[in-house]
């Protein structure tokens, strides 16, 4: 059994894959509380709908190893078991206002740790 935790707001500017210092300091802080050596970690980069479909895969790819190398350079142990781009093919937000369209420029990150036993259990 697992506790899940997410990291789902490391937001983009349009057609970039650089990660803002805002966005550098959240990763930070919830790589120290939530990353164990036990922790099984997901990264899922994602776009809008703005650009053809395979430019924005391969961008949502390029989000989300930049995160990934952000993450091994703070923590070279972390055990990451998936990184993936899924371009616009999951919409997050709507993409009619740029509000949307913003919050859907993310990667997301997902911690699996394992449930420890009570004590005396």
């Amino acid at each position: 059994t697992y506790e899940i935790s997410r990291l789902s707001l490391i937001v983009f500017e349009y057609d970039e894959s650089t990660l803002s210092d805002k966005n550098k300091t959240m990763m930070k802080n919830f790589l120290k509380e939530e990353i164990t050596p036990e922790s099984k970690v997901s990264i899922t980069g994602s776009t809008d709908k703005l650009g053809e479909a395979a430019y924005n895969l391969e961008l949502s790819e390029s989000r989300a190893n930049t995160v990934k190398t952000f993450m091994n350079n703070i923590q070279p142990n972390i055990n990451i078991t998936s990184v993936r781009g899924i371009g616009a093919s999951k919409m997050l937000f709507d993409n009619s206002l740029p509000e949307g369209r913003y919050y859907c420029r993310t990667v997301s990150i997902e911690v699996k740790n394992p449930l420890q036993p009570f004590p005396g259990k």
